[in-house]
């Protein structure tokens, strides 16, 4: 065959493949090819970023809330803040401060509103409540939270809605 010599040694035929246009023997690679490999990678990365699904915001963080009659009474300088769920999917909330009948939309409106609320009554230690409906989303419940820590209430407290 052309390119192949064969040698005997020892009763077996051991045969050593040669370059056509050089005529020297060539060593058999042990690397192997990397190509193959790096095509399967791919195709993994590709079929799970076309598969994956992205979740909206469940807004449920476990939490449990006082039972009714638990606790102290609330004391008689109380803002109580009450939040309720509206828009599509539950994705937005309604503030309401009691006493107040205007409804607020946003934290911005609220902190307004509970800056107010601070100033009418001189600055007086006050508590507050947070009082979420039971569809409300917990980042609304934060949200109010937050915006009462802005006000500088000095308790805060939560309790369930009726």
């Amino acid at each position: 065959m052309a390119g192949e010599r064969t040698t005997r040694r020892g009763g077996i035929a051991d045969r050593k493949y040669v370059r056509p246009t050089d005529g020297k023997p060539r060593a058999a690679s042990s690397r192997a090819s990397l190509t193959p490999m790096i095509d399967v990678t791919f195709l993994l990365l590709l079929f799970f970023l076309l598969t994956f699904t992205f979740r909206r915001a469940e807004g449920g963080l476990p939490g449990s809330l006082p039972q009714l009659g638990q606790g102290p009474p609330p004391p008689e300088l109380t803002t109580t803040v009450v939040i309720s769920s509206a828009g599509p999917d539950r994705a937005e909330a309604v503030f309401e401060i009691d006493g107040d009948l205007t409804p607020l939309t946003s934290g911005e409106q609220l902190y307004s509103a509970l800056v107010r609320r601070r100033s009418l009554l001189g600055g007086a230690a006050e508590k507050a409540v947070i009082k979420p409906s039971g569809d409300v989303r917990w980042q609304h419940v934060v949200e109010a939270h937050n915006q009462l820590l802005r006000a500088k209430f000095p308790a805060i407290g939560f309790a369930q809605s009726r």
